[in-house]
């Protein structure tokens, strides 16, 4: 479309007409032609301005049918406008269905269309196990089954993809049970992995889904088939174990089974058999397991009682992991101290945590247990409400079990009590701990470093603490940047450094650590004085083995440290943090040349759950 402009001179001294000329059809040379006589706008606005009428009746009627030509070509104009915006939409359409008709051939040449159906099944997999959680109409297993006749057929044909049992809130009644029984029958003869996660935020006005959808699963053709089973109800799991437990089935296939509760329920008794039940957690629920349960490696046992916690401990003997996670005092406040006999845990790792925990539950449950196998230990405070410290019952605990506790790892939050008193006697009670980590939460006040400084060991001939003009003009540097920050390591450390009990001289604690894994705050100093009083290089270059070094020598030096582990908790002031990352990571470079595993994380890499 082209338009083309022709001036005609004339001596009308009103307007001077230009003729337009606009092609709208190049092949049929269709035009639209006419003239708007266009005046001479600035000198009538200087005659109006001055004051002087120069209209008279011939000039009236000049201009009168001038008014009636440009409505004319207005409208002229109007109607191939309308005209063209039809043809541009009728174009745009024809545009959208080519657009569809290009991806629906780049679809049928697509190299996903060649693969063969074992190739395309594991992407299957993956594709509808990466859907934990399926809510509402996002089921993939049914959105896949809707591309094509082919994929509806190997989707259809995969017991697999329908073996991973899903649902949280939101599902219609009539939907969900459909939904179920598509999945039941299509996953024989595959074990099932079951998630029924009823959410606090389900409208009242919604039937709760765990009773509508798990009696479904309780008859025997599929119960035989349960191998994951994860129950988070608002409700009393009571009534949802009830009928499996009534019906006096078995759960030959059972795995893990993982049972929360929103409320704190009182003891269910549980006599179903499963024989190849690995791994049970428990929350606000207790089970009373009725006979031993050899087959459990794993318990996991959060806000129940520690007496109740005891009885579940005794049915599992062969438990190697045991999780104690926010202990309660059950049934009465007082603490009975001569009513229940000391329990045997032949666990190898204790997961310890005092959030929430009242106050004697955790010390209760420490004296009544003994754990002779107890290789790692993980003790963490993270809430504010309980000021709490277990140090001496688990220094109690370690020294009457007699233990080799090899890995222990600290999370220290909120603990006021800390001090390098505890320190001294749960490291003199754990002298074969090879591998220590130390997690220092942001809202810490005390503790990290009573524990840095109380493992800096003494000066030895094995270990001399000589250091080159680079190293200590390093260090200053560090100094500077520390001091110049917002939260130095004085400041960091004020209240730690009130403690007045130390060390004996020329004791070394920990002596056979050869791995430090560190979750703090910046201290850079420190930790260059901790890290260089504990390198032997001589041990590694005389190309001892590890673990043929790790024996203190005469007169109980310790061990050469082969591995130092360095992440930041998260910060605001990141860009300052991996500042001082860098000035340690530089002055630790020495060690690394000399064959120590030397890993500094910056802050943006790493991420701490809070």
């Amino acid at each position: 479309m082209t338009a083309i402009l022709t001036s005609h001179n004339s001596d009308d001294d009103l307007s001077q007409q230009n003729r337009v000329s606009i092609n709208l059809c190049a092949e049929c040379s269709y035009t639209l032609q006419f003239d708007p006589h266009l005046p001479e706008f600035s000198k009538i606005l200087t005659h109006l301005r001055s004051g002087y009428n120069h209209l008279d009746a011939e000039s009236s009627a000049k201009y009168d049918r001038l008014f009636q030509e440009t409505q004319i070509n207005l409208n002229r104009c109007q109607k191939e406008i309308n005209r063209l915006n039809e043809l541009s939409s009728s174009l745009a359409a024809v545009q959208g269905l080519l657009e569809r008709n290009k991806a629906l051939i780049i679809s049928i040449l697509s190299p996903i269309q060649t693969l063969p159906d074992d190739i395309l099944g594991e992407i299957f997999k993956y594709v509808c196990f990466d859907f934990h959680v399926f809510l509402n109409d996002t089921v993939p297993n049914s959105i896949l089954s809707q591309v094509c006749y082919r994929w509806h057929n190997l989707v259809s044909s995969m017991p697999i993809l329908w073996s991973s049992l899903r649902f949280r809130e939101d599902f219609h009644e009539a939907k969900g049970q459909c939904l179920m029984d598509i999945y039941l029958r299509r996953s024989i003869p595959y074990p099932l992995d079951i998630r029924l996660n009823e959410s606090c935020l389900r409208r009242f006005d919604v039937l709760p889904m765990s009773q509508y959808l798990l009696p479904l699963l309780l008859p025997k053709q599929h119960s035989d088939r349960w191998r994951h089973v994860t129950i988070d109800t608002l409700n009393s799991s009571s009534y949802l174990l009830r009928p499996l437990i009534d019906s006096r089935t078995e759960l030959p296939a059972l795995k893990s089974l993982d049972l929360q509760t929103e409320t704190n329920d009182s003891v269910l008794v549980f006599p179903v058999t499963c024989p190849n039940l690995s791994s049970l957690s428990l929350a606000r629920r207790c089970l009373d397991l009725r006979f031993p349960r050899p087959s459990i490696t794993r318990l996991c046992l959060e806000r129940i009682s520690y007496i109740h916690a005891l009885g579940v401990i005794s049915y599992c003997p062969n438990v190697q992991e045991l999780v104690l996670i926010q202990q309660l005092l059950w049934p009465s406040v007082d603490d009975p101290q001569d009513q229940i006999d000391r329990q045997l845990c032949n666990a190898t790792k204790l997961v310890l945590s005092t959030a929430f925990s009242h106050q004697k539950a955790i010390p209760s449950f420490l004296r009544r247990i003994d754990l002779p196998k107890l290789k790692s230990l993980y003790y963490s405070d993270r809430e504010p409400h309980v000021n709490l410290d277990v140090t001496e019952d688990i220094c109690t605990m370690l020294e009457r079990s007699q233990c080799d506790l090899t890995s222990l790892t600290l999370g220290l939050g909120y603990v006021e009590q800390l001090s390098t008193s505890h320190l001294l006697r749960l490291f003199s009670c754990t002298p074969l701990l090879a591998e220590l980590e130390v997690q220092e939460y942001v809202t810490a006040k005390r503790g990290t470093y009573s524990v840095l400084k109380s493992l800096v060991a003494p000066h030895s001939v094995g270990n001399p603490q000589r250091r080159n003009d680079e190293a200590i003009e390093m260090e200053m540097e560090n100094e500077e940047t520390a001091n110049s920050s917002e939260e130095s390591e004085y400041n960091l450390d004020k209240h730690d450094k009130k403690d007045t009990t130390r060390v004996p001289e020329g004791v070394c604690l920990l002596p056979n650590m050869t791995k430090l894994r560190l979750i703090i705050r910046p201290r850079n100093q420190l930790l260059l004085e901790l890290v260089r009083s504990r390198w032997r290089p001589a041990l590694l270059k005389a190309g001892s083995l590890p673990g043929q070094e790790d024996d203190p020598d005469e007169n109980g030096h310790c061990v050469c440290l082969q591995s130092f582990h360095l992440q930041y908790p998260n910060s605001h002031a990141e860009h300052e943090v991996n500042q001082r990352l860098d000035l340690l990571r530089q002055s630790l470079q020495e060690f690394k040349n000399n064959g120590m595993n030397v890993e500094v994380v910056p802050v943006s890499e790493w991420s701490i759950n809070e």
